[in-house]
């Protein structure tokens, strides 16, 4: 029962994010489900081009995919045969409904012709995120903390209600991703927020190395299958989306937006919200004293990444420390580094406090060495 009771929002929440996708590209955002006869027709009336009807089916495509993909492992869980026949039926029912809203779209526009196709086509100036953003930075950035924290503890809660690990934060996150992503293309935004490839020459690849040594920590003590091998799967994706949107939104919305009148209070408040916004973890159910620690280690990888980010002007190895850091958890030996210090508390004593100790030295080292900064491009 709770099964389906989670599919069926799952499957809510992927045709709303189709028709959502489709309709913000106007009444022929959605010609792609149609006939050949149709498109060639909106082509031929310089509506859209063949070009754009290829990257709307491939970008309203993707929700569908990842629905497909992680419906498998739940009709597996049912182990009934009536949920694998439902399946090509659903899939039907999503085409079926997508066609209907999008050809709403399509009458629409077929009745008022040419005249009132461009202000619905195009709605940049419609655009909610666009409007707050360009209002304030700051603000755009507390809602998006806002939206991910809030988010991320009710998906959790659902995960702990239907008993699959991890699931339902991992669509959360790989949904708050393609909209955070394709609003940043869209604005022509990923240079401005370090989307960029490092401008690292290969003799500085080595600083790399201790903030790789504290990512790994975890499974240093061996590594250990946690869950299943699906729930593992859904762990893993779910933590590397986790790298990318506190990243973006810490060291690139909030710190950004804060840089622009003073750098200093930049890196300090950035790197303290971060921290301080891991004490969610004790609505999920976490020990306190590990939350307090974690919280600590959050605020000392915070002040260390933003730093990285402020004077090697790429956010990319932010991202990508982060997301191993937290991927790692899914597959270590907790039992064996158990062994090697005595108890729970006495491990995560000492780790926090070496961890602290190296990234302090590790800023340390990343000031005198980068003289430059991605903040000055900004302004």
């Amino acid at each position: 029962m709770i099964l389906t009771i989670f599919e069926g929002i799952i499957f809510s929440f992927v045709l709303l994010m189709i028709c959502v996708i489709d309709i913000q590209n106007g009444p022929v955002g959605g010609v792609h489900f149609y006939e050949q006869d149709v498109k060639d027709r909106v082509v031929e009336l310089g509506l859209i081009t063949k070009k754009e009807i290829k990257k709307n089916l491939m970008l309203s495509g993707t929700p569908l995919w990842i629905y497909m993909i992680f419906l498998m492992p739940m009709a597996a869980m049912a182990e009934t045969a009536g949920f694998y026949a439902s399946y090509s039926e659903k899939m039907h029912l999503t085409f079926q409904n997508i066609e209907r809203i999008t050809r709403l779209g399509y009458s629409r526009f077929n009745k008022k012709k040419t005249a009132v196709s461009k202000p619905f086509l195009y709605k940049e100036r419609n655009d909610k995120m666009s409007k707050i953003y360009k209002k304030n930075e700051v603000t755009f950035a507390i809602i998006c903390i806002v939206i991910y924290v809030v988010g991320t503890s009710i998906a959790e809660s659902i995960a702990e209600t239907v008993g699959i690990v991890k699931l339902p934060s991992m669509i959360f996150h790989i949904g708050f991703s393609v909209i955070l992503l394709a609003w940043l293309r869209k604005n022509d935004l990923f240079e401005k927020y370090g989307l960029v490839k490092p401008e690292y020459k290969l003799s500085k690849a080595w600083f790399f190395i201790p903030l790789m040594l504290v990512g790994l920590s975890s499974v240093f003590f061996g590594v250990k299958l946690n869950y299943s091998i699906p729930e593992t799967a859904y762990y893993i994706l779910s933590m590397l989306c986790v790298g990318f949107l506190e990243e973006i939104i810490f060291r690139g919305f909030l710190f950004v937006g804060m840089a622009k009148k003073n750098v200093k209070s930049a890196i300090i408040v950035s790197s303290i919200t971060f921290g301080i916004g891991h004490i969610v973890n004790l609505l999920n159910g976490q020990d306190m004293l590990e939350t307090l620690l974690q919280i600590v280690f959050a605020i000392a990888v915070g002040f260390t990444l933003v730093t990285l980010f402020y004077k090697g002007k790429s956010l990319l190895p932010c991202i990508i420390f982060h997301g191993i850091n937290n991927a790692c958890s899914a597959i270590s030996n907790e039992e064996a580094s158990l062994k090697v210090f005595g108890s729970v508390e006495r491990e995560l004593y000492i780790s926090v406090t070496i961890a602290v100790v190296l990234l302090s030295i590790y800023c340390i080292a990343i000031w005198k060495t980068f003289r430059t900064s991605a903040i000055e491009d900004v302004k």
